[in-house]
C-alpha cells in the first residue's frame, strides 16, 4: 500500500513523478509515520500523524501560489479567494485532500444550502465549541 500513497505522473510544470519515486517516497512516508489510537465515544480508530508534515510541502495547489501567498515553509499561510470562488478545508488531519490540493471551489459548483451548525470555533486559540449548535435561518 505504500506504494500508493504516491501517484506517478506531472506533479508540477515541467515535473513527473516515476512509478519507482512514487514507491520509495511512500515507504519513505510511512517510515515515519505514527500511529496513535483514537476514542470517540464509544467509537475507537487509528490516526495516522506525520510529524513534521506540511499542507505546502504535499499540496501542488499551495505550491504553484507565490511565495507572498504561502510563508513560513507552509507552516502558516494565506490565500486570497477571488470573487465568485470558495476556499474547501476538509479536517486538517495529514494528507487530508482538501482545496489545499485541488484549489477553489467555482460558485456554480455549489449545490444545496448550509442549515445547520455544528461545531464553531472561535478566532485565535480557542477550542471549538458547540454553544452556536443549531439551524440556520
Amino acid at each position: 500500500m505504500t506504494s500508493q500513497l504516491y501517484l506517478p505522473g506531472q506533479i508540477g510544470p515541467g515535473q513527473v513523478l516515476t512509478e519507482d519515486s512514487a514507491a520509495v517516497m511512500g515507504e519513505q512516508e510511512e517510515g515515519e509515520a505514527q500511529y496513535f489510537q483514537e476514542t470517540q465515544g464509544e467509537n475507537k480508530h487509528l490516526v495516522r500523524y506525520l510529524n513534521g508534515m506540511n499542507s505546502s510541502q504535499y499540496a501542488p495547489f499551495l505550491q504553484q501560489q507565490s511565495p507572498e501567498v504561502v510563508s513560513s515553509a507552509g507552516t502558516k499561510w494565506r490565500i486570497s479567494v477571488p470573487e465568485g470562488q470558495y476556499f474547501v478545508m476538509g479536517d486538517n488531519r495529514d494528507r487530508s485532500a482538501d482545496g489545499r490540493f485541488w484549489g477553489f471551489v467555482p460558485d456554480e459548483n455549489l449545490a444545496g444550502k448550509a442549515v445547520y451548525i455544528w461545531m464553531h470555533k472561535p478566532p485565535g486559540l480557542n477550542l471549538p465549541t458547540f454553544e452556536r449548535n443549531g439551524t440556520i435561518d
